[in-house]
């Protein structure tokens, strides 16, 4: 697990036993961004100092990174955007990097630093989620509008990058994840909904309400009583559901490595705190997203 902060280090750190690496520094600027490599060599962070780092990551015990190495974000790019960058995301083959510097988007082939492919989307980009498929060399594109679209690019195309098809939903896009076959995309909304959908055929097959409902409870003082429970039964969240009123913004998703369950991260309202949840999510062309779990 890679980690960037406000204080300007990033950190290797491992999981099962939560130590970490001496931290590096290179940014002048809180770091924004960061992207670990599929073959785990690379470590990309981008920044508030309009500049896309990338460190080595030594084969060692340790896995200490080295560094940095500035590539692909020379003098002639920073003055060429002047934008901090916002995301990066390395190819599923990890020949490319694609970054974006608020509504500018770019892939950089990282062997020769020339730049594949660029993209404007008109308006900052809010969220951003890489297909993991080699066969499907896209980003899906999150993008601050009225209507609350999210586009596809495919990075290695230099005209058509872009379809005509966007996925429009009811309120603003605050997270994104695509399944590790390429095959559903999950959008988490303000609003409080996670909409469900058939990603190459740009169809929504599913809705779920995140209301407050399934949020805990804040702590109870001391001397207080008794703290109330909540129980979250399998239909909490059933696919094909609207989303309630004074829902809880979804602002984060991840899918398992399987595809088999989704990490669903939501933020705090004012009667509730804060949670993560796993959500089973099911296999199939029809894919749905179902039993909501409570993590405690």
């Amino acid at each position: 697990l890679a980690s960037g902060s406000k204080d300007l280090t990033c950190r290797i750190w491992h999981v099962y036993t939560q130590a970490y690496t001496p931290p590096v520094v290179g940014h002048e600027r809180r770091i924004t961004s960061i992207a670990v490599s599929p073959d785990s060599t690379l470590v990309a962070t981008g920044g508030n100092d309009n500049k896309l780092f990338f460190w080595t990551a030594r084969a060692t015990a340790n896995r200490e990174l080295n560094g940095p190495v500035e590539l692909c974000i020379d003098d002639h790019h920073t003055r060429r955007h002047n934008f901090p960058v916002s995301k990066c995301a390395f190819s599923p083959d990890g020949k490319l990097i694609v970054y974006g510097t608020t509504q500018w988007w770019h892939a950089i082939n990282l062997e020769t630093g020339d730049e594949v492919s660029g993209y404007d989307a008109g308006a900052t980009v809010v969220s951003s989620a890489m297909v993991p498929s080699s066969s499907q060399p896209a980003v899906v594109l999150a993008v601050h509008s009225t209507d609350n679209r999210c586009v596809v690019w495919n990075y290695m195309r230099e005209t058509d990058a872009v379809d005509a098809a966007s996925m429009l939903h009811a309120s603003p896009v605050r997270s994104m994840a695509v399944s590790p076959d390429g095959g559903v995309l999950v959008v988490g909304c303000e609003g409080g909904s996670v909409s469900v959908w058939d990603l190459p055929r740009r169809v929504e097959i599913g809705k779920v309400a995140v209301s407050a409902a399934m949020l805990p409870l804040p702590p109870v003082a001391s001397g207080a009583g008794p703290a109330s429970s909540t129980s979250l039964s399998s239909s909490a969240a059933v696919s094909g559901a609207l989303a309630q009123p004074h829902g809880a913004p979804v602002t984060a998703l991840a899918y398992s490595p399987d595809g088999a369950r989704l990490a669903v991260a939501v933020a705090a309202l004012s009667s509730r705190r804060a949670a993560c949840q796993l959500w089973q999510a099911r296999a199939g062309t029809s894919q749905q997203v179902g039993d909501v779990l409570l993590l405690k």
